[in-house]
């Protein structure tokens, strides 16, 4: 009887480790780098006018860097940049809680928030549907890194 009730507790064990382990994000891996967004943003089809190494803003962040991009045809001109914040993580727990305050306080008119890997990406302010289009492909082509 013992060794029933054994049995069925272990299963119980391995249900338990098979459901957690499922419940796991492989999105969040620690293989990305910024200056693969910079390659993506470029690929996709944007200038990358500027990128500033800001430090470590972002609780929990590792490192952080704001990239100003602009559509070719714009050439960089100051009025046509859109700025790009993208924070690194070394825990999905930061890079979510990060996200999720940007979303509570409030995000300015057209600005958005990505969680890519260990990446959070802020994007700007643009109007410009190509280029906000532009952006999406970029970080669609930076998930698939």
């Amino acid at each position: 009887m013992k060794f029933t009730r054994l049995k069925i507790w272990v299963a119980g064990l391995i249900a338990i480790g098979l459901i957690a382990a499922g419940c796991a994000t492989p999105d969040f891996d620690t293989t990305r780098s910024i200056a693969q967004f910079e390659d993506a943003l470029r690929q996709a089809g944007l200038q990358v006018c500027s990128i500033e190494d800001t430090g470590i803003d972002a609780p929990g962040a590792v490192a952080s860097a704001v990239i100003e991009v602009s559509l070719p045809s714009e050439n960089c001109a100051e009025d046509s940049r859109d700025q790009i914040r993208v924070d690194e993580f070394e825990s999905q727990g930061a890079r979510d809680a990060a996200i999720t305050t940007f979303r509570i306080q409030g995000p300015p008119r057209n600005t958005t928030a990505f969680a890519v890997g260990n990446y959070a990406i802020f994007a700007g302010q643009s109007s410009d549907a190509q280029l906000v289009g532009d952006l999406d492909d970029a970080v669609k082509i930076f998930e698939a890194v």
